[in-house]
């Protein structure tokens, strides 16, 4: 019995529906969902992989450099 998804199938994916998501939490979920389903499933290839093509959809090369995500205490 064939995979429902293919290496190529996850590529395919993270270049190009991945940057359709409304935020990179949706594309974490959505590797969830992957790796319940797949046991071969690469999550953290993928995650790695789909964020960086959804910021570069959204984000400008300004926009990059000034995130601040450190929490202040």
């Amino acid at each position: 019995m064939s995979k429902l998804f293919e290496k190529r199938h996850f590529e395919f994916i993270a270049e190009h529906v991945a940057p359709l998501m409304g935020t990179p939490q949706d594309i974490e979920v959505l590797a969830d969902t992957f790796q319940v389903t797949n046991a071969d499933f690469k999550r953290g290839k993928f995650v790695t992989k789909a964020i960086k093509n959804w910021e570069d959809k959204h984000l400008t090369a300004y926009e990059a450099t000034i995130i601040d995500d450190q929490i202040p205490y």
